[in-house]
């Protein structure tokens, strides 16, 4: 089968599409990569051995649908996208495609249109809850509730039209309403990504003695910068070091400076995967303290959370739906208030204390690993659709 995947934002070296692309090549499907371009190179964010084709769109989306931009700003946004909607067209009708897998919803509309002019198949990978991302650029709250409500029945209008939805989580999915056959694909990692986790002697001898407290990722205010920051005053044991992997906002930076945190805090920059897991196999805990700012948020999975896990690491998450189910289910972590910095700090506390806890947590979190949350196991959910796909056009 011809696959197109379209890509009106996602540059191609985003993981998920990355990871979808090389999935349903090593299926046997034939794939092109319709994305914005990010100069030399694009194609080797894929492996080798997979046959995939890039096709780079010369064009770049202007700024986002964030809550605060001007009109001028939101205009200048929807303009760009319209323009790259337009690239997507032309470039996708030359492919011919039987299926166009899209990850945004411009690109999903381009999908649609492909499929009722060519008779071909489209499928959404549905990556957040877009009518809440576009209600926040409301200019008041009664607007913004007009906006969302239009663009779920936006969605709901789209999806008669279409032959499958992916989700990233199932609290996503329940967020929408919708009228065609789908899957929860979520971020989960490789096997063979995270098994054996390295042994690095020098940063051994550098992090000796230390307990290592991890977040994976740009700590950012919506990351839970702030809360964090402020926890560390209820932590008097010099032996915890937070170690941020992926840089961090200058504001935080700053605080830790002035509050004389610089012992207990560690910043790097950000990294490619097999650097990130050198410090992620010194790490005790692994730490995502996202704030519930909006319903992106709370409804989220994020691939930080899933990789605490594929290392064999107790998390320490946000009291948010899909994390409680998840340590709930496999008792792998501590949830908390990620908004009660006290909180954050006792949970840190409670876990450093008992060594016993903290093993059989990352243990359990190993086994979750092993025999669910991983790529491999994941994958089959896409096979399914795809086969699916395969037997109605």
């Amino acid at each position: 089968m011809k696959i197109c995947i379209l890509n009106s934002v996602h540059p191609i070296y985003d993981t998920r599409l990355r990871r979808v692309a090389e999935t349903l090549s090593e299926a046997g499907h034939e794939i092109t990569v319709l994305a914005p371009s990010s100069g030399e190179g694009d194609q080797g964010g894929f492996e080798e051995r997979f046959n995939i084709s890039f096709i780079g769109i010369q064009r770049a989306a202007q700024g986002r649908f964030e809550k605060g931009r001007s009109l001028g700003g939101i205009l200048k946004t929807i303009f760009s996208r319209v323009m790259i909607a337009a690239d997507l067209f032309r470039l996708g009708l030359k492919t011919r495609a039987d299926v166009y897998h899209c990850n945004e919803m411009d690109s999903w509309v381009v999908g649609i249109l492909l499929k009722l002019l060519l008779k071909r198949g489209v499928v959404f990978d549905v990556h957040e809850y877009y009518p809440a991302r576009v209600a926040e650029t409301a200019l008041s709250p009664q607007l913004g509730k007009w906006v969302e409500r239009m663009v779920r029945n936006s969605f709901s209008f789209f999806s008669r039209l279409s032959d499958g939805l992916v989700f990233v989580n199932d609290s996503i999915a329940s967020l929408y309403k919708f009228r065609c056959p789908y899957i929860v694909l979520r971020n989960c990692v490789r096997i063979r990504d995270f098994r054996p986790l390295p042994v690095v002697e020098n940063l051994q001898k550098t992090f000796q003695d230390r307990t290592i407290v991890v977040h994976i990722g740009n700590l950012r205010v919506g990351y839970g910068a702030k809360a964090l920051l402020e926890s560390l005053q209820y932590i008097q044991d010099p032996a915890i070091l937070f170690l941020i992997l992926g840089g961090a906002y200058e504001g935080f930076l700053r605080g830790v400076e002035e509050s004389g945190y610089t012992e207990q805090v560690k910043v790097v920059k950000q990294m490619p995967l097999e650097e990130m897991l050198d410090y992620l196999s010194l790490a005790e805990i692994g730490i995502t303290l996202l704030q519930p700012s909006d319903k992106n948020m709370i409804y989220s999975l994020g691939r930080k959370f899933l990789e605490y896990i594929a290392a064999g690491i107790p998390v320490i998450v946000s009291d948010f739906p899909e994390y409680r189910t998840l340590v709930d289910k496999y008792e792998l972590g501590l949830v908390v208030n990620p908004e009660n910095p006290q909180d954050i700090a006792e949970a840190i506390i409670k876990l450093v204390e008992d060594d016993r806890l903290r093993r059989q947590l990352g243990e359990n979190a190993a086994r979750a690993f092993e025999v669910e949350l991983n790529w491999e196991m994941e994958s089959r959910k896409l096979f399914d659709l795809y086969d699916q796909l395969k037997i109605e056009n």
